[in-house]
């Protein structure tokens, strides 16, 4: 089974892997760890910094990412040494860059957080785990984050 592991750079991310860690799969399993960079967009404050120091920022952001990935997939290699663990930083708009890459590969399932915001929030933040869910021609399985909700 392909299994498309999306992560950010979050603390959750390690959360999201424990999660994979806890459920039985075969030994015959492909895990791809991705986490996608985001463009800069023209016309925010960022599009008024020069050239090189644009460069320098998305640089970082690729290098934060592999580490985030690699730290990811290590994790996984541990839980599962006999399972395929791929890396992939990807470019582009978050959802669109994970639905196709689940495509292409093709992937079965993929899992991905939600930190569970709610309210007004919920409607911006969070709505990546629901875009994916809604647009990946596979299974999605969402991962709650827990520990930024209340207890009432």
């Amino acid at each position: 089974m392909n299994i498309l592991i999306a992560i950010d750079q979050s603390a959750f991310a390690s959360d999201i892997v424990d999660f994979v860690g806890r459920h039985r799969w075969t030994e015959s399993e492909q895990f791809t760890v991705v986490h996608v960079v985001e463009p800069l967009l023209i016309g925010s404050h960022l599009s008024f910094l020069p050239s090189p120091l644009l460069d320098e920022i998305k640089d970082k952001a690729r290098e934060q990412g592999r580490k985030a990935v690699h730290q990811a997939a290590e994790r996984l290699r541990q839980l599962f040494p006999d399972a395929s663990v791929a890396e992939e930083v990807l470019e582009g708009f978050v959802v669109d860059s994970i639905v196709d890459y689940a495509s292409s590969w093709p992937a079965e399932i993929v899992v991905i957080g939600s930190h569970g915001h709610r309210g007004s929030n919920k409607f911006t933040l969070g709505s990546v785990a629901r875009s994916v869910s809604s647009q990946a021609q596979c299974s999605v399985l969402i991962v709650s984050d827990h520990s930024n909700k209340k207890t009432q």
